[in-house]
């Protein structure tokens, strides 16, 4: 269920009143809720330049370059990275390259059941200690990766089989402003569906106003 929140609306509204600019405004969806914002927004995300090098983090910039301190990304326990867009010859490479690492997975640990798949869009592993799950849409990258069992004291390969297998099959992407009317989970330009209220998701999105970049507006929701 997606539930609407105004808070931001009147609070951004009153932020400009004074400057008396026009302001017009759309729905989004972040997380569960829907909120009215200025429909000339940027959304922080995972800078490309950025992506294919070694992380343990996943910090999310605006286009300038600029850190939004507050943003994370995960959802049931996914750490999710969401790239800002690439230009069609280095988002071939970046796809060889992912689709490369996970087969290493399955080399490098001869000894564990690591089972791949590739499809057109997606592709990536899942193992018995671990997932990750990367679709190429459009030209953005969305991967979620998790390590972590929190349903029991033991990891193993069927929970890593189904986390795969849900996400797999309830991921979409959408257009900003675009809000999915079935039961789920917004995320920056993307969607999870699924009808399990008690999914734990952190997610703090932050946007700015393309005209007034000094102003960064961050809305969350954490359940976990």
């Amino acid at each position: 269920m997606i539930r609407r929140v105004i808070l931001l609306t009147t609070l951004l509204g009153s932020c400009f009143a004074a400057q008396a600019v026009e302001l017009n405004y759309k729905t989004e969806c972040i997380g569960s809720y829907t909120v009215n914002l200025p429909d000339n927004l940027e959304v922080a995300l995972y800078p490309t330049a950025q992506y294919l090098q070694p992380k343990s983090e996943y910090p999310v910039y605006f286009a300038d370059g600029k850190w939004a301190i507050l943003s994370a990304f995960n959802y049931n326990r996914n750490d999710l990275s969401i790239t800002a867009n690439w230009d069609n010859n280095e988002l071939i490479d970046a796809k060889k390259q992912l689709i490369d690492s996970s087969k290493k997975v399955k080399i490098d640990n001869p000894d564990e059941s690591v089972e791949l798949w590739e499809k057109p869009n997606s592709f990536g592993f899942f193992a018995k200690s671990g997932s990750f799950v990367t679709f190429v849409e459009g030209k953005k990258i969305y991967s979620f990766f998790s390590s972590k069992r929190y349903q029991g004291e033991e990891r193993d390969f069927d929970f890593y089989k189904q986390n795969t297998e849900a996400i797999i099959n309830g991921f979409s992407t959408r257009e900003l402003f675009e809000v999915p009317q079935t039961a789920g989970k917004c995320i920056p330009y993307g969607f999870v569906a699924g009808n399990d209220p008690t999914t734990p998701l952190n997610l703090t999105v932050s946007f700015r106003l393309n005209d007034h970049p000094d102003i960064v507006i961050s809305f969350s929701e954490n359940t976990r």
